[in-house]
């Protein structure tokens, strides 16, 4: 069973996941998201994962404790990386840098195996998972368990520093929300 999924642009792309297999949380790659390969990385790479995320010369793999596991060949071989501290929400690239968010940090990097953190603001922010769109803006939604319904908090970002609560007004409250992602979709009646 797969615990965490992500994509790398390795050689045309790939798919990597962390979940069951000859350890408690091995990862695993696949050229076509059928077949699969063990990949041959420390037990503790596939452990706890906040997010699995590729670039084309690197994924990572990051545990909510901040452990970071790079691999150069899309996810065959593994090795730990800097430690950035504990981690609140899933790991981006955003085409040039890795971007991972602990509490009152954002810890960056172009490689993946070498981190800089700087302080966010609030530092008080409790996002649980973030999305970055073509032109950079970040939209970030609550992690607490019971951020649901009237508890829910969206914020915005032009930098991914820098964030800001939206207002109630400019949503609608649901379960919550474990995955945002960016896209486009066709007009409707829900999204005019």
């Amino acid at each position: 069973m797969a615990r965490a999924v992500g994509f790398s642009g390795y050689d045309g792309g790939r798919f990597i996941a962390a979940g069951e297999g000859n350890g408690p949380s091995a990862l695993s790659w696949s050229l076509d998201g059928e077949e699969w390969v063990e990949a041959n990385a420390p037990d503790s790479c596939g452990a706890n994962l906040a997010g699995i995320v590729g670039s084309d010369t690197a994924s990572i793999a990051v545990s909510w404790s901040g452990q970071v596991c790079r691999s150069e060949d899309g996810g065959e071989n593994w090795e730990t990386s800097e430690e950035i501290g504990a981690v609140i929400a899933n790991p981006l690239w955003t085409g040039s840098e890795f971007l991972a968010w602990g509490e009152g940090q954002l810890s960056r990097s172009v490689d993946g195996k070498t981190w800089e953190s700087e302080s966010t603001s609030p530092t008080s922010i409790d996002m649980g998972n973030v999305a970055r769109s073509e032109s950079g803006t970040f939209v970030g939604v609550s992690r607490a368990r019971l951020s649901a319904y009237a508890n829910q908090a969206f914020f915005r970002s032009a930098d991914g520093i820098t964030w800001d609560a939206l207002d109630t007004s400019k949503f609608v409250g649901s379960h919550r929300i474990l995955s945002v992602s960016f896209g486009y979709l066709d007009p409707g009646a829900g999204c005019p």
